[in-house]
């Protein structure tokens, strides 16, 4: 029997694959500069794709814990005012992390006084922190704040209670 007779059976599974699987060593050589500078293009694309899974899975948390609270101040709020209550001050709070009498004028359709009344009321339940810059009175939601600050280090640890939505109508400046 010569050596031409002998037959590799893993030769033979290869040529019936629809993509064969060459033997090694290859006939060629693979580490080409061609090859190695589209293997470094792909290693950083790699990386890059690996920078947006981590930035969306943190932006993913943010958004749950924003979620999480806004239903915390809202289970505070709304037994609060009664029928009073009205979404758009919840949403207000939770558009900037702060707000001003003239926001919750605009986006409720309320009078100045009664503005006024709301964030005071919010401020004395402890959810919001009033700091007065110039004339002007800031309503500061702090533990939004906060979670922006602290970006990545908060991980949402169940699902955010669906609130209906954080639109509010346009800011009168």
């Amino acid at each position: 029997m010569s050596n031409q007779d002998i037959t590799n059976p893993a030769d033979e599974i290869r040529k019936e694959e629809k993509y064969p699987i060459p033997s090694l060593p290859l006939p060629y050589d693979l580490e080409t500069k061609e090859v190695l500078k589209q293997l470094n293009r792909a290693n950083r694309k790699l990386a890059e794709l690996k920078g947006v899974e981590v930035t969306a899975e943190d932006t993913i948390s943010l958004v749950k814990n924003i979620g999480r609270l806004m239903a915390e101040y809202k289970n505070v709020i709304r037994p609060d005012f009664g029928s009073k209550y009205n979404h758009e001050l919840l949403n207000g709070l939770f558009y900037h992390p702060y707000t001003k009498i003239d926001h919750v004028v605009a986006n409720m359709q309320v009078s100045r006084q009664t503005a006024s009344k709301h964030l005071d009321r919010i401020v004395a339940l402890g959810l919001l922190k009033k700091e007065k810059m110039g004339k002007e009175n800031y309503y500061i939601n702090t533990r939004l704040m906060n979670l922006f600050i602290e970006f990545g280090k908060y991980k949402a640890t169940e699902p955010a209670e669906v609130i209906e939505s954080v639109h509010v109508n346009e800011i009168v400046k």
